[in-house]
């Protein structure tokens, strides 16, 4: 069902753009990239996209098993999806820095001031105008991460397409800014254990919101699958409290999600197996470019919202960072 109303849309979208009614938004493939049948790895090849070549973008996106974008484009006569892990809506960009489906409000609200709507998501991208506090701009389902873990909202803008900064913007007209939330991919279960004390549970993603309870170290709750990020950075998970629904921080818990076993691809470099979820456990080893390990599971994430999957490494078990590999 979401193919056909995805083609619908794309129709639509030609017939606009052909009769001059909407600008045409670009992805441009920042390597060579399959243009596949539907979104993820499982679905087929339809061509291969070469780097720097520019395809069409249909304003339509999924988001796969392990948290992967997928834009429906049209290239050389087809539909099809390409990986946001090869392309980019800038020409000369690196791919995305971690894109993800965004629930919530379809407005992005100027809550903290006046913002700079920039071409790209961050702060070396060009200014091309202001989204003015308390003004709002229709939000286009896209966050990407910078380099320094700032979101941003990709956003109608002035019949085209921009980014604003989540320091400063938020999903709702009271917001404060930075705490939109992103669809964490899976299946959207797991567990969140209490791992470093007591922790408060809220009833909303930042130290601002009610205390609503407490929960004690070594137990846990079910995490309902989304995170968001308050205004210092801090990852909140959201979980099933009571009959009803809370928020805790992950400062003082980890996140474990629920995935079917498979094989973690070493996609992007050589990366470092490491003896937990983090860069601040011991290196056990290298998995090499190219290649692959088993995957247990076992899914957290660390502070800076990075996903680690745990693996099966020489004998025993390991954790890579999904910064450099891929889940199949």
């Amino acid at each position: 069902m979401k193919k056909i109303v995805a083609m619908l849309l794309a129709a639509a979208l030609m017939l606009a753009l052909g009769a001059g009614a909407l600008a045409t938004t670009y992805l441009y493939a920042t390597g060579d990239v399959n243009l596949r049948t539907g979104p993820g790895l499982g679905y087929s090849d339809i061509l291969t996209v070469k780097k720097g070549a520019k395809m069409v973008y249909n304003e339509y996106s999924e988001v796969d098993a392990r948290g992967v974008t997928w834009y429906y484009v049209y290239y050389n006569g087809h539909n099809g999806y390409v990986s946001s892990r090869f392309s980019s809506f800038t020409k000369g960009g690196s791919g995305s820095s971690g894109s993800y489906y965004s629930g919530g409000s379809s407005k992005v609200y100027a809550s903290g001031g006046d913002t700079n709507v920039r071409s790209g998501p961050g702060l070396d991208f060009d200014d091309i105008g202001t989204l003015k506090k308390g003004n709002s701009l229709t939000y286009l389902g896209e966050t990407s991460y910078d380099g320094r873990g700032v979101a941003w909202y990709r956003v109608r803008y002035n019949d085209g397409t921009g980014w604003v900064s989540s320091r400063y913007t938020s999903f709702s007209s009271s917001g404060s800014g930075s705490s939109g939330s992103y669809y964490s991919g899976g299946s959207g279960s797991g567990t969140v254990y209490a791992s470093d004390g007591d922790t408060n549970v809220r009833s909303g993603p930042g130290l601002d919101f009610a205390d609503i309870g407490t929960l004690k170290e070594g137990n846990s709750l079910d995490y309902l699958g989304s995170t968001s990020y308050d205004g210092r950075g801090v990852a909140w998970y959201l979980v099933r409290y009571k009959g009803s629904t809370g928020w805790v921080s992950s400062k003082y818990t980890t996140l474990y999600e629920d995935y079917v076993e498979g094989t973690v691809y070493a996609s992007d470099g050589d990366t470092n197996v490491r003896s937990g979820p983090g860069l601040d456990y011991k290196q056990l080893g290298t998995l090499k470019q190219g290649c692959t390990l088993d995957y247990l599971g076992t899914t957290t994430y660390d502070a800076r919202g990075v996903a680690w999957y745990c693996v099966e490494y020489n004998g025993g078990t390991g954790w890579v960072s999904s910064k450099y590999t891929e889940l199949w």
